[in-house]
């Protein structure tokens, strides 16, 4: 997506000012480009415990699929494995390119179970 803005210079000169009507030519244009920044999109899953008022008795609510799994999501699991498996990242760079980039903190026992995690997946696949 390209933002454009038109800059209009009205300058003095000679002690008079130029009208904002005046004829304009265009003698020079430039892009800028950045990239917007990287965050992690977190969603937090939230469990509660409940005090029956009859009974006295405590009950825990069952747990969200996602708390007994990994953190990080599909999309951090692909590019995990695309940076270690196509580009040789190791293990400490992949650790410091998640910290810088995303502001996330991966351990490298954390991106060892992501790579074992999606081999299981390619060989449950090929049965």
């Amino acid at each position: 997506m390209i933002s454009a803005t038109t800059n209009q210079l009205i300058a003095s000169y000679g002690g008079g000012s130029v009208s904002p009507d005046a004829e304009m030519e265009l003698i020079g244009e430039y892009d800028e480009i950045d990239i917007p920044p990287v965050k992690p999109y977190v969603v937090r899953h939230r469990r509660f415990v409940c005090r029956c008022a009859t009974l006295r008795c405590w009950d825990k609510s069952s747990g969200a699929a996602v708390a007994t799994t990994t953190p990080f999501g599909p999309r951090i699991h692909a590019l995990a494995i695309y940076l270690k498996s196509f580009q040789a990242v190791s293990y400490e760079r992949l650790r410091f390119l998640f910290r810088d980039a995303f502001g996330l903190i991966v351990s490298e026992g954390a991106l060892m179970n992501m790579f074992i995690r999606s081999l299981c997946g390619v060989q449950d696949r090929g049965r």
